[in-house]
C-alpha cells in the first residue's frame, strides 16, 4: 500500500472513530436508555414529587427524568437498590469505554498528525477492548431492564439512545479492525 493510500484510511478511520467515540459519550451521558409509567407515589419515597398518578419516565444510566403535574419536569439520580453492583458494572464500564474511546482518538490523531507515533496494532487493541466495553455496557443493561433499569417501570422499552449507543460501540470496534490492519 502506497504512503498516500495509507494516509488516507488512516483519516478515514479517525473519522469512524471519532464519531463512534461521539456517540459513546453521548448514550454515557444522555438520560434517554428507556422509557416507560412509574406511580408517582413510588417517586415520592425517593425525591420531592407529589401525586398519586401514573407518570411518563425516561432514563439513562445515572438519572432519571418525569413530568411531575406539580412540579414540571423534574430529573433526579436513581435509588440503589437490589441490583446494586450490577448498576455500578454498568456505570464502571461506560467510563471505561469512553475514556478509552478519547485515548483512541487522541492516539490516532497524533499517528495522523506525527507519521509513526505510536503502533498501530496497539491502537487497534486498545480500541477493541474499547467496543467490548461497550457492548458490555449494553449486554448488563439489557439484563437489568426487565423492568426498568433500577425503577420499576411499566411499559418499558429502548429509547433512542440506547440504539445510538449500540451503533458507537460497533463503529469503535470497526475502527479496530482498521487500525490492527492498516500498515503501520
Amino acid at each position: 500500500m502506497r504512503y498516500r493510500d495509507t494516509n488516507k484510511v488512516q483519516l478515514l478511520n479517525f473519522v469512524v472513530l471519532v464519531t463512534g467515540s461521539i456517540m459513546c459519550l453521548l448514550g454515557a451521558v444522555a438520560p434517554f436508555w428507556q422509557e416507560g409509567e412509574i406511580n408517582l407515589n413510588y417517586l415520592k419515597a425517593h425525591s420531592n414529587s407529589s401525586g398519586t398518578s401514573d407518570v411518563h419516565v425516561i432514563g439513562g444510566l445515572w438519572w432519571y427524568c418525569y413530568a411531575d403535574p406539580i412540579t414540571g419536569n423534574t430529573c433526579d439520580i436513581y435509588p440503589l437498590g437490589g441490583e446494586e453492583g450490577a448498576i455500578w458494572a454498568v456505570r464502571l464500564f461506560v467510563f471505561l469505554n469512553v475514556l478509552l474511546s478519547v485515548f483512541c482518538c487522541l492516539t490516532v490523531f497524533f499517528r495522523i498528525c506525527f507519521q509513526g507515533v505510536g503502533r498501530t496494532i496497539c491502537q487497534g487493541i486498545t480500541a477493541f477492548v474499547t467496543g467490548c466495553c461497550g457492548f458490555v455496557v449494553v449486554g448488563l443493561f439489557v439484563y437489568l431492564f426487565d423492568n426498568g433499569y433500577s425503577l420499576p417501570l411499566k411499559g418499558v422499552v429502548f429509547s433512542w439512545v440506547f440504539y445510538i449507543y449500540i451503533i458507537g460501540c460497533a463503529l469503535v470496534t470497526v475502527a479496530a479492525g482498521f487500525l490492527c490492519l492498516v500498515v503501520p
